[in-house]
């Protein structure tokens, strides 16, 4: 009898060791994205966003505008797919974008739900912690990139200084842009989290 509980144990932790070993990941929803998927991902990360209005350019595509609860646009989501390319951007207007408070800037201190919900929405990571993890861990590694200079002509905002955080993770590129309106600026902006398999 001893013998056959002590068998039962060991197989138990055996078990309990190979399921907990094995990789899972975030499974990926379908590409482009649809607003079901969209919203199942807000309401996971607690973003109290909205789609506003969804677009398709053309086929492989679709475009979504988010906005708050005071009906002010927060970001616009670009998702495509072509074959085994797959393709997500997440954009948020510069804070001097709009003088008549129709649009809201993101402040990167918001990054971590932002990251998550680009990670949720792209799949393929083994939690929605792990992108914004390796990006507070390493953004101001080698990984980053500043900019600074006047912006393109024609255009009427920009942000004087841009840091860019690039990495890959799971064979998934993974980039996410903040700036500063001016150089000496102690507000930091989200400008764009996207992520890539091409």
């Amino acid at each position: 009898m001893k013998r056959i509980l002590h068998h039962l144990m060991v197989t138990s932790i055996i078990t309990i060791l190979c399921c907990s070993c094995g990789k899972q990941v975030l499974s990926s929803p379908e590409y482009p994205l649809s607003a079901i998927a969209i919203e199942s991902a807000l309401m996971e990360v607690a973003l109290p966003w909205t789609i506003y209005e969804e677009k398709n350019w053309r086929e492989g595509q679709t475009v979504f505008v988010l906005k708050d609860y005071e009906e002010r646009l927060i970001a616009t989501i670009v998702s495509e797919a072509e074959e085994e390319k797959r393709l997500l951007t997440i954009s948020f207007a510069p804070p001097d974008y709009d003088s008549y408070g129709k649009s809201i800037s993101m402040p990167e201190e918001a990054c971590e739900e932002v990251i998550e919900l680009a990670t949720i929405l792209f799949g393929g990571f083994q939690s929605e912690k792990v992108v914004f993890n390796e990006y507070k861990n390493n953004r101001d590694a080698k990984t980053s990139t500043h900019k600074t200079g006047d912006p393109p002509d024609g255009v009427k905002y920009s942000f004087e200084e841009i840091m860019e955080w690039k990495s890959e993770i799971n064979g998934i590129v993974c980039v996410v842009q903040s700036g500063r309106p001016e150089l000496d600026a102690s507000q930091t902006y989200l400008m764009i989290v996207s992520f890539s398999i091409s």
